[in-house]
This record gives C-alpha cells, sequence and structure tokens, in this order.
C-alpha cells in the first residue's frame, strides 16, 4: 500500500503480503502471462478503519487464493491475513472489488473464481463484513443466470472478460456490481450487472 499524508506531495509504501508467481492461463485464448496475477481493492470506512482486499498465490505456479486484512491505524500494520475463497486450493481467484457500507465497519467484497471448474465454470462471487473485515458472510454467487449468451451455462461463464469488475453502494445501502464474463480472454464477452442487497 502506498499512502501520503501531505496532499500527495510525498509517499510511503508498506508491504502488506507477498504472492509466488501466478499460474499461467494457457486454456484461454490469447491470455497473456500475468493475467491471473495478484491485484488488490482497498476501502476505508467512516471511523478511518481501512481493508484490502487481494488475491495471492503460496508458491510459483499455485493457484492464487483470496485474502482480506484490516488496519486500525491508517495502514501503518495490518491483521493477519484472513482467507475469504473456497477452501478447495486448486480454485484460482482474482479481480477483487471492494466497497464500503452505509455505516462503519460494513464492507462489501466481490471477486472471481474458477471452483465450478477452471474451463468451463468462472463465477463472481460476493461476501460482506459487519465488524470491520473480522469476519465475512457466507458467499453468494452472484453470477447465477445460466443462459443468456453462449459462454454461459448451469455452471457459470468460461473466463472472465478482462480485469473489469467494480461493486458500489447507494446511500440506502443497495449493492450494485459490474463485471465481464467471456468465452476466452480475447472474447467474445460482455458486460454483467445485477443488484441487491
Amino acid at each position: 500500500m502506498i499512502k501520503s499524508t501531505n496532499g500527495g506531495t510525498s509517499w510511503t509504501t508498506t508491504r502488506v503480503d507477498t504472492s509466488g508467481e501466478m499460474p499461467g492461463c494457457s486454456w484461454a485464448t490469447d491470455c497473456y502471462f500475468g493475467f491471473l496475477g495478484p491485484s488488490a481493492a482497498i476501502s476505508v470506512d467512516s471511523a478511518g478503519r481501512v481493508v484490502i482486499a487481494y488475491n495471492a498465490g503460496n508458491s510459483a505456479g499455485a493457484a492464487q487464493r483470496m485474502y482480506t486484512r484490516y488496519s486500525t491505524d491508517n495502514g501503518a500494520t495490518w491483521s493477519a491475513r484472513q482467507e475469504v475463497s473456497d477452501t478447495n486450493t486448486s480454485v484460482n481467484n482474482g479481480f477483487p472489488a471492494l466497497a464500503t457500507g452505509t455505516s462503519a465497519q460494513d464492507f462489501r467484497l466481490t471477486w472471481q473464481d474458477d471452483r465450478n471448474g477452471p474451463t468451463t465454470a468462472w463465477n463472481t462471487w460476493y461476501r460482506r463484513s459487519t465488524n470491520g473485515g473480522a469476519t465475512w458472510s457466507n458467499a453468494i454467487r452472484l453470477s447465477d443466470l445460466t443462459s443468456g449468451a453462449p459462454y454461459k451455462s448451469s455452471g457459470g461463464y468460461l473466463f472472465p472478460y478482462g480485469d473489469y469488475q467494480e461493486i458500489a453502494v447507494d446511500s440506502t445501502g443497495r449493492n450494485h456490481f459490474i463485471w465481464g464474463e467471456g468465452a476466452n480472454y480475447a472474447g467474445p464477452g460482455g458486460t454483467w450487472y445485477t443488484r441487491g442487497q
């Protein structure tokens, strides 16, 4: 994490975690090396609590897992990492998006994984914490529409269509999710949206 306390004049860097080299994605047409590599999302609630969500691998070429950590001192120190991904350690996880809710300690997380099949069934998932990232709700599958495009099935979609994913929370506390699904890295693909508490 990089942080500025003087309006961007200078910056400090704090290492939150490390990751092994990401796995390749040779099964997906034109998928470049690094596409499934570590990425992070960060959010700060109204009380100043910071939560980070990120994917990381425990060894070179291992599947990327999804983790969260929180900080109560503006990012100077962090909690131990907490895994929020599926318990199957061979599942690839990526592309986290994180937002705060309408009250302190309310954090909303979404990401994509291939727990239903790496070449046939990626999905977009959601979890929520109401205690500042200390614990998280059970995962809810957002990509539950099983038709409407040739890359969709009852198991999910064939591949993430780019690293385009986001979550926003409106003034009523309702979540708005948007993400990309496709046949493979090169497409064809499309943008999908859902909303809800």
